[in-house]
């Protein structure tokens, strides 16, 4: 395994089983709950909805529910904890793939893309351990 891959490897933490958005805001309010120190998480959902009955099959004058479809949506955030060593705030995305068996968007896991033209943990707000301590809490919150 190249290097690169490797350190991409180590700021992905994939999850066991695809998440709705409803269940990656539950991950990330147990990580704010979870991580070790003081801990505060800002999650971010970007969102387009379609709002309409333009491309129904139903005649235009039959009563139907209005169509709401989501278009797009990114999920990201920040993590900002303090710990008695030092604090970090770390920016991630949650990864998005849509699922096999219908047209529904899912998360799949989280990506922390760090500073470029930086190592992991050569900046002072970039703590691989945060990483770390992240991934054993998803470890957690899917364990039975």
């Amino acid at each position: 395994m190249a290097v690169a891959e490797a350190e991409e490897d180590e700021r992905n933490i994939i999850f066991p089983g695809p998440l709705n958005s409803d269940q990656v805001r539950d991950l990330v309010v147990y990580l704010a709950k979870n991580l070790p120190g003081k801990c505060e998480i800002q999650l971010m959902t970007h969102r387009s909805e379609r709002l309409g009955n333009k491309y129904s099959e139903q005649p235009e004058k039959a009563k139907q529910p209005l169509e709401i479809r989501v278009i797009r949506e990114r999920l990201s955030g920040t993590i900002s904890r303090d710990t008695p060593i030092n604090s970090a705030n770390m920016e991630f995305d949650v990864e998005r793939a849509y699922a096999a068996d219908c047209e529904n968007l899912v998360y799949t896991g989280i990506s922390f893309p760090g500073t470029p033209g930086y190592e992991p943990g050569e900046l002072t707000s970039d703590d691989p351990s945060l990483i770390e301590d992240a991934r054993k809490q998803v470890e957690d919150y899917f364990s039975p």
